[in-house]
């Protein structure tokens, strides 16, 4: 059998050995199950109807929180977009790469052996970059 180390796990995989003692867990878990469980009993499908055709007319009467917890309910959240302390960084990196593309075109244009095909490379224009 494997030593265990401090935290009762086998160092070699990370698995919890056996006889390991865990955690408590939630203290109120049985608690909020049972809340729950009346919760449900007592809820009819009326209740949630009647509920649900309260948050429609908040939502719209203009009740931006109504309006916000219906879309999300019904639609799902929206999906997160770019974090504004990431913007810079992508601007960044779109603007190396097409520098990067026009250095490219002008690298191709200078080492082409045949001189007209070289001032037609060099008059390309690069995708994104303007002359």
């Amino acid at each position: 059998m494997e030593q265990p180390s401090a935290k009762g796990r086998d160092e070699r995989t990370g698995r919890f050995l056996p006889g390991y003692q865990s955690g408590p867990g939630n203290p109120h878990a049985r608690q909020v199950a049972r809340l729950r469980s009346e919760l449900l009993r007592a809820v009819t499908a009326e209740d949630l109807h009647a509920i649900v055709r309260a948050l429609i007319k908040r939502a719209r009467g203009g009740d931006v929180a109504a309006a916000r917890e219906l879309l999300d309910r019904t639609l799902g959240k929206p999906a997160a977009g770019p974090l504004p302390e990431h913007a810079e960084a992508e601007l960044l990196a779109a603007m190396l790469e097409v520098i990067d593309l026009h250095a490219s075109a002008r690298l191709r244009a200078w080492v082409s052996p045949d001189v007209h095909e070289r001032e037609e490379l060099a008059a390309l224009p690069v995708e994104g970059v303007q002359t």
